[in-house]
C-alpha cells in the first residue's frame, strides 16, 4: 500500500512538471535544414520564434526573399519585431533555382518547394495554426509570392506580393540589366525555353487567383520592375472576379525606396483565416467550382492532376452540380478526385467529363477508374 502511495505521489509530481517542460521553447532566430521534395536536396531556412510562444498554436508568416537576398532577409528587413509583437512564428527559406543559386531563383519550381517544405519542417517542430499560414514577398520574392498564390490556392490564408514580376519575358526586355541573371537561370528565350519563362509568370495563372486573398502593392516610380506588372496581373484577375482588391500604389516610390510598412502588410494578412464553410469539414478553402492552370503535377482543391505533355500547361475546369462532377480537361493524363477535400455534405454519383486526350479519372472513395475516357456522361461504378 505504501509503495502504491509513493508511486501515485511520484506520478503527480511528474504530471506537474509536464506543462513546464512543454512551455520551454527557445525564442529568437534558429536555423533549420529541410529536404526539398522536388529535387531531394538539403536546404536551409531561418526561423524566428517569438518570446511569447509556449506551445501554440501560432500563426506562421513565410517571407520570400528578393534578388540577392538570403534566408536572413526576414530578419534584415524587420519582420522579426513585427512577428514578436503579434506572436507569430516567421520562416524564410534560402531559395534556390533550377540552374542557379538563391540570389537568382526567379520563382523556380525548386524555390516553390523550398517555401512549402520549410513550412512543413516548421509545422513538424512547432504547433502552427493551419488556418493562419501567411506569405509575403517583394521584388523577386513578390514574383514568387504571386506564383505560390496560384499554385497553392487552398494552402495560405492570405498572400502579399509587392513589386512582383508578372511576365518574365516582357520584364527582361524592359529591364535588360537583369537579362544575364534571368538567362543564367532560365536560358536565353527561344522556342525551347519559352515555357520556362511562361511557367514563372503569374499573369498566366489568373484563373487560379480568383478566390485567393492576394494583395498587390507597387511603387509608381519603380524603374526596375515597372508598375505595369502589378497592373496587368490585377486586371487579368479582375476580368474573372470583380471583388479583386485594387493594387496599393505607392505614389512616387522607386523599387528600392521605402516600401509598405510591415504593420500594414501584417494587418492585411491577419484579417484572414483559411477555412471552409460550416459543415463542409474540409481542411482549408473549398470551392465547388474552379478553373486552374498548372505547370506541375499536383493537387488543386479536390483534384490531383498529372499532365501528359510536361513542357506545356495543363488546364482544368471543375464543378459539382448536385451529385454530378463536371470536368473539362486539357493536357491532363490523369485526374484523381480526392474525397478528403470534397465537402462532406456533397455526394457524387455521376460524372460528365470532357478531355482533349485519353484521360484516367480516379475517384478513391468508390474505386472509380476510367481508362482513356474521351468525353461524355458516366455514372458511378459500384464496388
Amino acid at each position: 500500500m505504501n509503495n502504491y502511495k509513493h508511486e501515485v505521489n511520484v506520478m503527480r509530481k511528474v504530471m506537474l512538471l509536464i506543462p513546464i517542460v512543454l512551455a520551454v521553447v527557445t525564442a529568437g532566430e534558429i536555423e533549420i535544414t529541410y529536404k526539398n521534395t522536388h529535387d531531394s536536396t538539403e536546404q536551409k531556412a531561418a526561423v524566428y520564434i517569438p518570446k511569447g510562444y509556449t506551445n501554440g498554436p501560432a500563426p506562421l508568416l513565410a517571407v520570400t526573399h528578393y534578388l540577392g537576398g538570403s534566408r536572413f532577409t526576414a530578419r534584415e528587413t524587420g519582420y522579426y519585431p513585427e512577428c514578436e509583437k503579434r506572436g507569430w512564428i516567421c520562416v524564410c527559406s534560402e531559395l534556390h533555382g533550377h540552374r542557379s543559386g538563391p540570389q537568382t531563383a526567379f520563382a523556380s519550381i525548386e524555390s516553390q518547394h523550398d517555401v512549402i517544405d520549410a513550412i512543413a519542417a516548421v509545422r513538424a517542430k512547432y504547433r502552427i495554426d493551419s488556418t493562419r499560414i501567411y506569405l509575403t514577398g517583394k521584388s523577386m520574392g513578390g514574383m514568387l509570392a504571386g506564383i505560390m498564390a496560384a499554385k497553392y490556392p487552398d494552402y495560405f490564408a492570405a498572400i502579399i506580393a509587392g513589386q512582383g514580376i508578372s511576365d518574365l519575358h516582357t520584364w527582361i526586355r524592359q529591364s535588360p540589366m537583369f537579362r544575364n541573371d534571368v538567362e543564367k537561370e532560365c536560358g536565353a528565350y527561344t522556342d525551347s525555353t519559352k515555357f520556362e519563362y511562361a511557367r514563372r509568370s503569374s499573369v498566366n495563372y489568373a484563373g487560379n487567383l480568383v478566390q485567393v486573398p492576394l494583395f498587390l502593392w507597387h511603387g509608381t516610380n519603380d524603374t526596375w520592375v515597372p508598375p505595369s506588372h502589378s497592373r496587368i496581373l490585377h486586371d487579368a484577375i479582375v476580368k474573372l472576379s470583380p471583388w479583386t482588391p485594387d493594387v496599393k500604389w505607392l505614389y512616387g516610390s522607386p523599387h528600392c525606396g521605402v516600401s509598405t510598412t510591415l504593420d500594414w502588410e501584417c494587418d492585411q494578412l491577419a484579417l484572414y483565416q483559411n477555412l471552409c464553410e460550416l459543415r463542409q469539414n474540409v481542411p482549408g478553402r473549398f470551392l465547388q467550382t474552379f478553373s486552374i492552370t498548372t505547370d506541375e503535377d499536383k493537387r488543386y482543391y479536390w483534384i490531383d492532376v498529372k499532365r501528359r505533355d510536361r513542357d506545356a500547361f495543363g488546364n482544368v475546369s471543375a464543378s459539382i452540380h448536385g451529385d454530378t462532377a463536371v470536368l473539362s480537361l486539357k493536357n491532363i493524363r490523369s485526374a484523381e478526385l480526392v474525397p478528403s477535400y470534397i465537402a462532406k455534405n456533397i455526394m457524387i454519383s455521376a460524372y460528365r467529363i470532357g478531355t482533349d486526350m485519353g484521360t484516367d479519372v480516379i475517384y478513391q472513395q468508390d474505386t472509380l477508374k476510367i481508362k482513356k475516357f474521351a468525353s461524355g456522361v458516366f455514372s458511378k461504378i459500384k464496388k
